[in-house]
């Protein structure tokens, strides 16, 4: 069995900065852009989880970014923005005592530095393009990767998602971002409380221009009805306005719904796996999730069901199925049917992983061991504790 355990309070990628000097954040965004783009981000084998923590250099000594290095998160403390969640789950999971932590030492199991960096960087208003960057390549990965099970900050979270939500917080212009990063292999059953940040969002701007785009760019079914759905019950009960019933609520909108989708579609094609991609059609996808199902029916057993029925609900004149087909008719028009989705194979996505595990062990080699877990004399005792599991 390999250790799952990632080492405590100690990266082998780190990048420095000053967290006072917007050149030097800059300096960092680029660094990490360049090793997300080189897949050269994780380590790790059964469970890999970001091998980076930016850290200050000050007056010649190197130490850990604390919480009170960004002024954002002074004014607005990261707990506080949770708060507007209500997510007990998301509470315990991410263990709000690390954001209060006075000073968080070297041997400290908090790996917070990636959102940190993102804090610094959204309070220099001339830093925006470089954030925006940032977020593509974190994206770009997690499409290439398309598993949240590869995606780990620590043993508990996922990286990058958070400082995500912190942008689009502050930012919502960018809430497609924070959507786009769910990726179709999002693990729903173990991560599903993450979908409270598309639900915050959208509790409190309602379905603005800015939650639609987010809403259009997001290709895993279930994340878009996490925006209106109860995500702590297994997305089985409406509890805010679903995008379907705002539009027909203001068929003014409608136009620039379609707007919207034709847009996403001519910049990217919706990403799928590759056990449904045999007649998987992207269109009416986006347009299945727009009104929650009015049905009992609504498990396992009977999911072959109630897709049919949702198609033939009623929406804006016509039916959801009937909409979604004139729209794609009107997308195939000007863009070739092979541009509507993109499926990485699993021979594809398993030479990603490789590659970047592979990359871990290079670097692992050039760096140095990483220190054991305490209560272990080296890594090869504690190798041998799991081993005997």
């Amino acid at each position: 069995m390999k250790l799952p355990l990632v080492p405590y309070g100690q990266r082998h990628n780190v990048i420095l900065l000053n967290p006072a000097d917007p050149s030097s954040i800059a300096a960092a965004l680029n660094e990490y852009r360049h090793l997300l783009d080189c897949n050269d981000v994780l380590f790790g084998d059964c469970y890999p989880y970001l091998d980076i923590e930016f850290k200050v250099l000050e007056a010649g000594d190197i130490r850990r970014l604390q919480v009170r290095d960004a002024p954002l998160l002074n004014e607005q403390t990261f707990a506080g923005m949770y708060t507007d969640t209500h997510d007990e789950q998301l509470n315990t999971v991410l263990d709000y005592a690390s954001w209060q932590q006075e000073y968080i030492e070297d041997g400290d199991e908090v790996f917070i530095s990636e959102i940190i960096l993102f804090a610094l960087a959204i309070g220099f208003p001339q830093l925006e393009a470089d954030v925006v960057a940032t977020a593509e390549s974190m994206i770009s990965f997690a499409r290439g990767i398309n598993d949240s099970g590869d995606m780990w900050r620590d043993s508990e979270t996922i990286f990058g998602i958070d400082a995500l939500f912190l942008l689009a917080w502050h930012k919502p212009k960018y809430s497609y971002l924070l959507s786009r990063f769910i990726i179709p292999g999002w693990d729903i059953q173990v991560l599903q409380f993450y979908l409270c940040f598309l639900h915050a969002l959208l509790a409190r701007e309602g379905w603005s221009a800015d939650l639609i785009k987010a809403y259009v760019y997001c290709d895993n079914p279930a994340a878009r009805l996490g925006f209106y759905c109860s995500y702590d019950s297994c997305l089985d009960e409406p509890v805010l306005q679903s995008l379907g019933e705002h539009l027909q609520q203001h068929p003014e909108e409608y136009q620039s719904f379609v707007a919207q989708v034709k847009s996403r579609f001519s910049e990217q094609a919706m990403l799928i796996d590759a056990d449904c991609e045999q007649g998987f059609n992207a269109v009416l996808s986006l347009f299945q999730t727009l009104i929650y199902p009015n049905t009992d029916q609504w498990d396992e057993q009977e999911a072959g069901l109630v897709m049919p029925m949702v198609d033939t609900t009623p929406f804006m004149g016509s039916s959801l199925g009937e909409k979604a087909a004139q729209l794609k008719s009107e997308l195939q028009t000007v863009l070739p049917t092979t541009a509507l989705t993109f499926t990485y194979s699993r021979s594809a996505r398993s030479a990603f992983r490789r590659e970047c595990l592979e990359k871990g062990q290079t670097r692992q080699l050039r760096l140095g061991e990483p220190r054991v877990s305490p209560g272990f004399a080296n890594a090869q005792e504690e190798q041998d504790f799991y081993d005997d599991l």
